[in-house]
C-alpha cells in the first residue's frame, strides 16, 4: 500500500533517509520530476523546429528574422538562405540531442540547457529588429504584429532552460 511522503518536520528522517545531509535530500528530491518533464519537452520542441530547417519554406520564412537581426545576421553572408536555415537545424538538434543525454548524463544536461539559454535569449532579440514587429493599424506597441507573437514566447522557453540549468548546477553541488 502506497502512503503518502510525510515532510512534516518530526518526519525529516524519512525524507532524508540514505542522505548524509538534509540539504541534499530536498535538492534532490524538489523538481526532478518536473525538470525532466521540462527537458523532455524542451527535446521535442527542439527536434521539431530542427526539422524544419531543412526544408524551403522555412528557410525562406526566417530571411525577414535572420536578415534583420543584428546577432544572426552574418548568417546569410556566410551560408545562404538555406545554409542559414541547416546550421539553426543542426545547433538545435545538437541542443535537443545534449537535453536528452542530459536526462541520463549531467554534463549533457548542463551544456544543452547552456544552449537553450542562448538559443532562447537571441530569439526574443528579433522582435526589435524584424520589420513590422507591432501591428500600426493598431497603434503599434503594444499590438503584436508579424513574428512578434511566435518570438515572445520563447521567452518562456528561456525561463524554462535557465530553470533547467540551475537544476542541474544544484544537483551537482549537492553530490559533492
Amino acid at each position: 500500500m502506497n502512503t503518502p511522503l510525510n515532510t512534516s518536520a518530526s518526519n525529516l528522517s524519512y525524507v532524508t533517509q540514505g542522505y548524509s545531509e538534509p540539504k541534499k535530500a530536498l535538492v534532490s528530491l524538489s523538481g526532478t520530476f518536473e525538470m525532466r518533464l521540462f527537458s523532455a519537452v524542451m527535446v521535442l520542441i527542439f527536434f521539431m523546429f530542427g526539422y524544419t530547417k531543412w526544408f524551403d519554406y522555412e528557410a525562406q520564412g526566417l530571411v525577414p528574422l535572420i536578415g534583420n537581426s543584428p546577432i544572426l545576421g552574418w548568417m546569410h553572408t556566410a551560408f545562404g538562405v538555406h545554409g542559414a536555415s541547416y546550421a539553426l537545424g543542426v545547433a538545435e538538434w545538437s541542443i535537443g540531442l545534449l537535453l536528452l543525454a542530459g536526462l541520463r548524463w549531467a554534463p549533457a544536461a548542463f551544456l544543452g540547457a547552456l544552449g537553450s539559454i542562448v538559443t532562447f535569449a537571441i530569439t526574443p532579440t528579433m522582435i526589435f529588429s524584424t520589420p513590422g514587429a507591432w501591428q500600426a493599424s493598431a497603434g503599434g506597441f503594444p499590438a503584436m504584429g508579424g513574428a512578434t507573437s511566435f518570438l515572445i514566447k520563447d521567452l518562456v522557453l528561456l525561463a524554462v532552460s535557465i530553470a533547467m540549468l540551475r537544476h542541474t548546477v544544484r544537483a551537482w553541488l549537492a553530490k559533492k
